[in-house]
């Protein structure tokens, strides 16, 4: 699943949020999720990395989707 299509599948769910609990646990996921973005890969593998764990872990890069976008997916049984 790509980044844009775990926004998408987000945005469906939010629409329900919105009607019956106000939203507020979604709008805290969809600023993480926003957080997590695959960044275009630069290197020979051909890999994307995450933004957020490549920028905030110590020099490491990390590939997209990082632990934290697949728990998310699994959490909404994407995976």
């Amino acid at each position: 699943m790509t980044h844009d299509e775990l926004l998408d599948k987000l945005e469906s769910i939010e629409y329900w949020q919105e009607q019956y609990a106000n939203g507020t646990f979604l709008k805290a996921l969809r600023a993480v999720i926003e957080l997590h973005t695959p960044l275009p890969n630069s290197n020979k593998n051909k890999v994307d990395n995450c933004s957020y764990c490549s920028n905030h872990m110590h020099g490491h890069y990390y590939v997209y989707p990082c632990q934290t976008i697949q728990h998310i997916m699994r959490a909404l049984n994407l995976l």
